[in-house]
């Protein structure tokens, strides 16, 4: 009785807590910040803070306004979409002039997505001059040339749509895939393959501590060179929900190692879950990848052992691992699709055949295209070989999902 006591207490204090963060977190418009200005001309110098993303003839970046041109103490963020030219990046300085607008909603609360970032206005017809560069978090910095300079490689070596697959794989993105093919993923509920997923983190996290621990360094140092690297990979990819929590959890178990001690895997989620939501409150609310990332790993968690359970008294004893494989892809459709059908309305129904045609080569696909990029920079003239294995692979997957997608019953609308 005195445990269930404790427990309703720290429920109380954490969701007194939780509300109190979360309208800490409100944003008013006022003169000091720049939604105050939606409507108006206006220009002002700012700091480029995300990587620029193509959408077709034009660029979106985010904007951090340091100075109005008139004086004026004003700040906030600002989505920009300009032309390709000049050519911007992260940490860029530049001179601003647009009309900001207020985000639309239509089928999706694209409000309530660019809050989660601290974004309330948009500048969709900027006219943008760059006037420095090299600025921002010199860390992250280094990692986005970094990343840019592996996708060059691999677009050198790959062409399209295969490159377009891969790159997102392994470094996050997946703007500059084709519509046509986009759809065909949204279909077939296979849009989860073209990020990095948590599983690539995990990999990532437990292979690099693999490899210390061969080396024979001490279990600490083991965990800061392993959590250090886990770290710098998710700032890489641009950090995405799966990758974060992926890089949170594992960050957690590689220490839990280096200590001595087991660790609970619903400690571990609920702590990761606290710990992402005490820095923004609003990825609960707001960010659908929090939620379906948080979905997918509590239906493997509780749902897959059930329905593993039911499959092994069906399929014979040889097909021990494609029962697994059907358990977890149809736990996790199973827990995110209520969240995909609410802010989406569309079910894919082919979604468990494709998971089970497509998911299984993921890991091959990210294996072999990262052992082929550093040797493909070092040694240009065999890249086309070194990347074959990670070519057919991608043509394997877009073939699978323009088949299934051409199904005229493979997706539902609501």
């Amino acid at each position: 009785m005195k445990n269930r006591g404790g427990l309703f207490l720290f429920f109380c204090l954490g969701l007194i807590a939780g509300v109190a963060l979360f309208s800490w977190h409100e944003h008013t418009a006022s003169p000091q910040t720049i939604d105050y200005y939606i409507g108006q001309k206006v220009s002002f110098y700012g700091e480029i803070i995300s990587e620029p993303t193509v959408k077709g003839k034009t660029v979106e970046v985010d904007v951090e306004v340091l100075q109005f041109s008139n004086k004026n103490q004003v700040e906030g963020k600002v989505r920009l979409r300009t032309t390709p030219w000049p050519r911007l990046a992260y940490g860029d300085k530049v001179l601003v002039v647009c009309q900001p607008e207020k985000p639309e909603n239509s089928e999706f609360n694209y409000q309530r997505y660019l809050a989660r970032y601290g974004i309330y206005a948009l500048c969709f017809r900027a006219e943008v001059e760059k006037l420095g560069e090299g600025g921002g978090n010199p860390i992250k910095y280094k990692l986005f040339a970094l990343k840019n300079y592996a996708k060059h490689v691999l677009e050198r070596h790959i062409g399209e749509p295969e490159s377009s697959l891969i790159a997102p794989v392994l470094f996050g993105g997946g703007d500059e895939i084709g519509d046509e093919i986009l759809n065909n993923f949204r279909r077939t509920g296979l849009t989860h393959i073209m990020a990095v997923s948590g599983f690539n983190v995990a990999i990532l996290a437990a292979g690099l501590g693999y490899v210390f621990f061969l080396c024979g360094l001490r279990r600490k140092l083991v965990f800061i060179l392993s959590a250090a690297a886990t770290a710098a990979y998710v700032i890489l990819v641009g950090a995405p929900p799966s990758a974060v929590r992926a890089g949170i959890m594992s960050i957690i178990v590689i220490y839990a190692l280096a200590i001595g001690r087991l660790a609970r895997l619903l400690n571990i989620v609920i702590i990761t879950a606290a710990a992402t939501l005490i820095f923004n409150p609003r990825l609960l609310a707001a960010d659908i990848g929090w939620q379906l990332s948080f979905a997918a790993v509590l239906g493997l968690m509780y749902l897959h052992p059930i329905i593993k359970k039911g499959l092994d008294k069906i399929l014979p004893k040889r097909l021990n691992m494609l029962g697994d494989i059907v358990a977890a892809t149809l736990a996790a459709q199973l827990s995110t699709t209520p969240i995909s059908l609410y802010h989406f309305g569309q079910v894919s129904l082919i979604s468990p055949l494709a998971n089970i045609l497509v998911v299984w080569t993921i890991p091959f696909l990210t294996a072999a295209s990262a052992i082929a990029l550093p040797l493909a920079a070092v040694i240009p003239a065999i890249g086309d070989i070194l990347f074959l294995p990670s070519f057919i692979i991608a043509k394997y997957i877009i073939f699978i999902v323009q088949i299934l997608a051409n199904i005229s019953w493979s997706s539902v609308n609501f």
